[in-house]
């Protein structure tokens, strides 16, 4: 295995930021269970509605600058050049969120009825958090772009628990409103934010905002990408509200994600960071093929057990964790929980088409995700309310999952194979409890991985050589700052 040694790198420079951001989401987690709890799901569908418009609008204002600095700052050796790309970005979001300013003010005087009732209670607030989420977002790839995905994995872990600490000491002497909820998040996304630039604020200077043709192109994709985000990430909030005239139901659905969103960023969103910027490094960029087969792989089995978790013991779960206030919220997280599945096959793919330069490709699946994902959600949302939210989510994500797997096929990278082997038992241990026999699916599905050998010995091998590797002292030094 002639790249062990720089496997090895990885693997612990990996780590090291997934412990970070799996301890700063597992406290995050708790902490918002409790805050869920005291809301209630009326309270908290309002938040979740204006929190899920605040975060979209601000990405949409960054330009996709977490990818595209994440992309092009590892390319550029010397600080003045890295400095005026960093300058240009940050340039480019403040002119953004001029123009969104003026539009949003305009909509609120000349046209108040397309604003939700929620935003327009609190609309100052509003502003300044999709502002600082921009800027937020711009330092996020500044600092992925430097290698410095360990510290950043810190400060954004410090900002959701500060937001939630805040939280939850207003709510446990205050008024249970959604409004005291956002002033909290608002008030430590400042906090780290000017934190955050007191770190990097050597790499910022009055630029002449003449960008590169390739990184403005790259860009423009982000940004068309960004769009198409918002509309799938905010379709089923606004939806939802919009066809039931109910904020409660938004409650339970937001509820009901919420428990496979933990895990996905316990175990899924730390990883793209690091393989981006790896697959992306020309001393490390050979490593992808292998990484992204055997990777995948081990994501599928992992993310599997944890999807049929959540279908055999969702409502054991969620009267844990929320109380009978949220029963709603159990059918959502049984069906929602399988999009853990389709989301850890496709952990991979991100990385590889930002690293290959075919974002465009991913764009243009994404534009057809959300088409279909409106379709479904309308056809759904107003017969199943929440749990028809959900359905359309794991339906959309597998057509999605299918294209991928095409399109990495037509690239060398085959993994045909084991996905519908993964998928075949996922269906058929879903179906087994379903129709015959309570609580089997996990271990049907255990015992079919099993018997397909879906990992060989040698495979197995590679895994364990990566992670038990007795140079650790020599690795860790070796490792970028």
């Amino acid at each position: 295995m002639s790249n062990l040694h720089l496997y090895q790198k990885i693997f612990r420079l990996t780590f090291l930021h997934f412990g970070i951001r799996s301890f700063f989401s597992l406290t995050t987690a708790v902490l918002m269970i409790f805050i869920m709890r005291k809301m209630g799901p009326q309270e908290f569908g309002k938040f979740s509605l204006v929190l899920q418009l605040a975060v979209t609008s601000g990405l949409f204002l960054s330009w996709g600058s977490a990818s595209t600095l994440s992309k092009f700052l590892p390319e550029l050796k010397v600080h003045p050049s890295q400095a005026r790309l960093s300058s240009q970005a940050i340039e480019v979001s403040l002119i953004s969120m001029g123009v969104f300013l003026l539009f949003f003010f305009l909509l609120y005087f000349l046209a108040p009825s397309i604003l939700p009732d929620e935003i327009k209670s609190i609309k100052l607030i509003f502003v300044l958090f999709v502002g600082l989420f921009a800027i937020f977002n711009v330092f996020q790839g500044i600092f992925r772009g430097l290698g410095k995905f360990v510290q950043w994995s810190l400060i954004e872990g410090s900002n959701d628990f500060i937001a939630r600490i805040f939280t939850l000491l207003l709510l446990l002497f205050s008024s249970t409103t959604y409004q005291n909820t956002l002033y909290c998040f608002s008030m430590s996304l400042l906090i780290m934010t000017l934190y955050s630039f007191s770190i990097i604020r050597k790499q910022f200077f009055l630029s002449d905002l003449k960008i590169d043709p390739k990184v403005s192109h790259f860009a423009v994709i982000m940004l068309m990408g960004s769009v198409i985000f918002i509309v799938g990430t905010s379709a089923d909030a606004v939806l939802l509200r919009a066809l039931l005239k109910d904020p409660q139901e938004v409650g339970y659905y937001f509820a009901g994600i919420r428990i496979p969103q933990i895990f996905q960023s316990l175990l899924l969103t730390p990883l793209s960071i690091p393989f981006l910027y790896y697959f992306t490094h020309p001393d490390t960029s050979h490593t992808r093929e292998q990484i992204i087969k055997l990777g995948t792989k081990l994501l599928g089995l992992i993310c599997g057990v944890v999807s049929l978790i959540f279908f055999s013991f969702g409502s054991i779960i969620v009267s844990l964790l929320y109380g009978d206030s949220y029963s709603k919220s159990i059918d959502v997280l049984r069906i929602y929980g399988f999009v853990f599945f389709i989301i850890g096959m496709q952990s991979f793919v991100g990385p590889f088409f930002v690293a290959i330069n075919k974002v465009h490709v991913q764009m243009w699946i994404g534009f057809f995700s959300v088409l279909s994902l409106l379709a479904l959600d309308f056809l759904l949302i107003p017969h199943w309310k929440s749990m028809g939210s959900a359905l359309a989510n794991v339906i959309m994500l597998s057509l999605q999952t299918i294209s991928y797997i095409y399109i990495l096929a037509n690239n060398k990278i085959d993994i045909v194979r084991f996905s519908l082997l993964l998928s075949g038992g996922m269906l058929l241990s879903v179906s087994l409890e379903l129709f015959f026999l309570p609580y089997s699916a996990l271990p049907f599905f255990l015992f079919f991985v099993w018997i397909s050998r879906l990992f060989s010995k040698e495979e197995i091998d590679k895994i364990w050589l990566v992670i038990s590797s007795q140079n650790k002292e020599k690795l860790t030094a070796e490792l970028p700052a």
